[in-house]
């Protein structure tokens, strides 16, 4: 793959986010979007 050879692995391997963290960091003045690709299941 020639991202994963250009950026390394960490750029194609897939994780769940951490959402306690992501909570964190938010608030009504720091929103956060989640980008899902299409046929990506947002629940598993």
């Amino acid at each position: 793959c020639f991202v994963e050879e250009k950026l390394g692995p960490k750029f194609v391997d897939s994780r769940s986010p951490p959402f306690d963290k992501s909570f964190e960091e938010t608030s009504s003045l720091t929103p956060v979007f989640f980008i899902l690709s299409p046929g990506v299941d947002p629940l598993k």
